[in-house]
């Protein structure tokens, strides 16, 4: 049986371009479903193809967007055949890790 992190996520910004730019990221990537987005919010969420959250993807995105004090982004991911729960933040230019 293979591993799928489902994973639960809110981008929020000011900038119309950045929340634009992420979302397209994340339909490029991965299988987006349950969608929801407003001016400045969008909510949803996303299943990767593995046993965790894909750490070194959302750095490398994030990165380029290190400059959008506003943004903020927060994954909750989890796995139910294996119960490994964790959560990322993303705030403030920095990503902090939350083991649940």
């Amino acid at each position: 049986m293979t591993a799928i992190c489902y994973n639960r996520f809110r981008i929020a910004t000011r900038s119309p371009d950045n929340q634009r730019r992420i979302l397209r990221w994340l339909f490029r990537n991965f299988m987006v479903y349950e969608f929801d987005v407003s001016d400045s919010t969008a909510y949803g969420r996303f299943m990767v193809p593995g046993p965790a959250f894909p750490r070194n993807a959302f750095r490398e995105l994030t990165f380029s967007l290190r400059g959008d004090q506003t943004l903020y982004i927060r994954i909750i991911s989890y796995d139910l055949w294996t119960l490994y729960l964790e959560g990322n933040v993303y705030k403030y230019g920095r990503w902090h890790h939350i083991t649940l």
